[in-house]
């Protein structure tokens, strides 16, 4: 049986989380490639697990952690490649399968995206 970690938040931790929500919100209007909370979802999916788990990603693993469709997660992967923010290699046992990665490009969208106001 796998345990999984449980977290209370606080009313500040609620504060903070508005916060971000409210500024992810602005960033989406003038990001290339971050238009919604569901392109942030997947993105902060593949930043995590690849820089903090040290898990690769394949598209199967986004079609299982994502409720979204197989075209709406193509067309995500195609347009972060597209626009620099994404990378895929081909896997060195099965060179079908692609894993996907953030560049260095997306340090800057890092940069602004953890760095917010307090909402008033």
């Amino acid at each position: 049986m796998s345990h999984k970690k449980i977290f209370n938040l606080s009313d500040l931790d609620l504060l903070r989380v508005s916060s971000f929500l409210s500024n992810a919100s602005k960033i989406f209007e003038t990001n290339p490639f971050i238009k919604n909370f569901e392109y942030l979802n997947l993105f902060f999916y593949i930043y995590l697990n690849n820089a903090v788990l040290k898990k690769r990603i394949r598209f199967k693993d986004l079609n299982i952690y994502s409720s979204k469709s197989s075209v709406y997660i193509s067309k995500f992967l195609k347009e972060g490649v597209e626009s620099g923010y994404l990378t895929c290699k081909k896997s060195e046992k099965d060179k079908r399968i692609k894993n996907y990665f953030a560049t260095k490009k997306s340090n800057n969208f890092f940069k602004e995206i953890y760095s917010f106001e307090e909402l008033k």
